[in-house]
C-alpha cells in the first residue's frame, strides 16, 4: 500500500484549545478528526493537521478575508507537499477555494456543529474521506 501525504485544514484555533497547534487532542475537535482518521483507516499515512490562520479569533467568529490572505501564502506552498488536501469545515474550505487548492470538504469537526449528532452523517463523511484518499490521480 502506497503512503500517502494528507493535509487536513482548519480555519483557525479556537479558544478552547489550550494551544495554537492545530486540532490539538486538549480540544473536542482535535479528539474528533483523529477519530475520524482512525475510522477511515488511514492513519498509517503521513498525516498533518493545520490551519489556515494562526490566530484566535474574537467569539470564533470567521477568518476576514486579509487573515486569510496573511496565513494563506504558506499554506499554499504547504498544500503542494501533499497527495491530498481536507477540509475541516466550511470556513476553511472557502479559503482553500479562495486559494485555488483542490480538496475535499468535511464537516468541522467542533462539538457546537449539529451535524455530529447524525451519525448516518458522520458515517457518510467518513465514506467521502476514504473515496478521497483512494483515487488515483
Amino acid at each position: 500500500m502506497t503512503v500517502m501525504r494528507i493535509l487536513f485544514v482548519g480555519s483557525n484555533p479556537s479558544k478552547a484549545s489550550k494551544t495554537l497547534a492545530a486540532f490539538s487532542e486538549d480540544a473536542r475537535s482535535g479528539r474528533v478528526v483523529r477519530d475520524w482518521i482512525r475510522r477511515a483507516g488511514i492513519e498509517d499515512n503521513f498525516i498533518k493537521l493545520t490551519n489556515v490562520s494562526f490566530v484566535v479569533t474574537p467569539n470564533n467568529r470567521p477568518l476576514s478575508p486579509k487573515e486569510i490572505q496573511t496565513g494563506g501564502e504558506m499554506l499554499r506552498f504547504e498544500a503542494t507537499r501533499y497527495d491530498r488536501v481536507v477540509a475541516l469545515g466550511v470556513s476553511a474550505s472557502k479559503a482553500l477555494t479562495a486559494m485555488g487548492i483542490d480538496h475535499l470538504r468535511m464537516p468541522h469537526p467542533s462539538g457546537k456543529n449539529r451535524t455530529l449528532n447524525d451519525p448516518t452523517a458522520v458515517d457518510q463523511a467518513i465514506e467521502s474521506l476514504v473515496r478521497y484518499v483512494s483515487v488515483e490521480r
